[in-house]
């Protein structure tokens, strides 16, 4: 994210050619003129939203983020609050990604930051950047609105996108000999949160961890039970990568397309979150995991 009065845009030039293409537009178009609606800059590649509006109560209003465009937002009138978190605080849709729209709607999170926009400030917005805009500055005062929003296209494979290619690392999972110890090391000891612990079927202990910059480890202890030769998991060892992707099928089926194994069947978990949950043998055997949240846990089915 970037914040800085307009007068000074030069100073991020260096990001690249089209963000200093973005706010060249801006210094040298008369805003206040422009209507409503879209208007053309370079095509998909870059153009403009302009919006008018007024601001609204915080709670009712959702948190929004963009995967295709980088966002450069302007306030042309007007004074607005914008709060900010980073995606990794997500992990509920509130409203599914639309790929048409280029854009995702998440439920609300306590980890946010608040930025107040006035008239001749911009903020540059990442895919990164959780950004829930439009809200009354000091929650009471409503206010009017006019604002342009830039968008610079930053994915060229839109079809990768909705094939659900679009990956992220989720989590690591490693093997301990002494469970309480590792979950003391990595909490006590390293800054990390337990947020989720259980039992697993194999008769092991297991939790989930979410560290202090960032990332989720997965810790699994010995169990009752003598683990089958192929169960490939040995003790001190990362055993499997997990990765977040916006459709578990598509992304299974890509990887088999590229030699992968598929290992088990593509299912639904409650534990340690409700998920969808595929997961394949790596042409070198490794493990891995595609997984998306749900919104919903399993429900039993009645006899």
């Amino acid at each position: 994210m970037i914040i800085e009065k307009l007068e000074s845009a030069g100073t991020y030039g260096w990001i690249g050619q089209e963000l200093a293409k973005a706010l060249d537009y801006l210094k040298h178009t008369d805003l206040k003129t422009l209507p409503e609606g879209r208007v053309e800059i370079d095509g998909d590649r870059m153009f403009a939203v302009v919006q008018v509006y007024k601001t609204s109560g915080e709670e009712e209003l959702k948190f929004e983020a963009h995967r295709a465009y980088l966002d450069v937002q302007y306030i042309i009138e007007g004074t607005e609050k914008i709060l900010i978190s980073n995606i990794e605080n997500f992990h509920q849709e509130a409203v599914p990604y639309r790929p048409e729209e280029d854009i995702v709607f998440y439920q609300e999170t306590p980890k946010s930051v608040a930025l107040i926009l006035q008239e001749g400030d911009y903020a540059v917005f990442t895919p990164e950047d959780c950004h829930k805009t439009r809200c009354d500055v000091n929650g009471k005062e409503k206010q009017n609105v006019k604002k342009v929003i830039v968008k610079i296209r930053i994915h060229k494979d839109q079809e990768e996108i909705n094939m659900g290619q679009k990956i992220g690392i989720h989590h690591l999972a490693v093997r301990v000999k002494d469970f309480e110890s590792a979950k003391a090391f990595y909490t006590e000891g390293l800054g990390g949160t337990c947020y989720a612990q259980w039992n697993h079927p194999k008769g092991f202990p297991a939790c989930m961890i979410r560290l202090n910059a960032g990332g989720i480890l997965e810790v699994l202890g010995e169990g009752r039970e003598e683990l089958p030769d192929d169960f490939e998991e040995r003790n001190g060892c990362f055993i499997h990568l997990a990765l977040i992707v916006e459709d578990v099928e598509a992304a299974v089926e890509r990887a088999l397309e590229y030699g992968a194994r598929l290992k088990g069947e593509i299912k639904d978990v409650d534990i340690p979150e409700s998920m969808h949950l595929g997961a394949v043998y790596g042409p070198s055997g490794e493990i891995v995991e595609f997984l998306k949240y749900r919104d919903e846990p399993i429900t039993e089915k009645a006899d």
